[in-house]
């Protein structure tokens, strides 16, 4: 029965491209604990790949939303090798978690603009964790 187990969509769910890269969607699950246990994912079951993070950040944190997202920033840096962001109202406390990392980091104003690059980015062997980045209006 366990053979026949299939994984959430939008879960840690995993995929890989014709090009070999690992995409791993983890979109659905947008908490700090979520986040930290996909990035402790990444990092245990690729820890030989080049790791490339996709967010925009935790989203609906009310009052702890600078908080949390500042902790999640230091998370990122600590697994990422890329962090690609799409800029709203959180990426200011994203950048600061990432701190002095900053190279680490490539910003855009869009998700469209983002999937535009991403052939440039992508490489063979590359892990990809997806958190959602590709929010409505009024989060921005």
């Amino acid at each position: 029965g366990i053979e026949n187990l299939k994984p959430l969509p939008r879960r840690l769910f995993i995929t890989k491209s014709r090009e070999g890269i690992a995409i791993i969607d983890d979109s659905y699950n947008i908490s700090k604990d979520s986040i930290k246990a996909a990035l402790e994912f990444l990092k245990e079951v690729f820890p030989a790949n080049r790791k490339i993070i996709i967010t925009a950040g935790l989203v609906e944190q009310g009052g702890k939303k600078s908080e949390n997202n500042k902790c999640i920033g230091e998370k990122l840096k600590e697994v990422g090798d890329l962090i690609l962001i799409i800029k709203n109202s959180n990426t200011p406390f994203l950048v600061k978690g990432i701190g002095v990392s900053r190279n680490k980091i490539i910003e855009y104003n869009n998700a469209k603009e983002l999937n535009s690059d991403l052939p440039r980015i992508f490489k063979s062997g590359d892990a990809v964790l997806i958190f959602p980045y590709d929010l409505p209006a009024h989060y921005y």
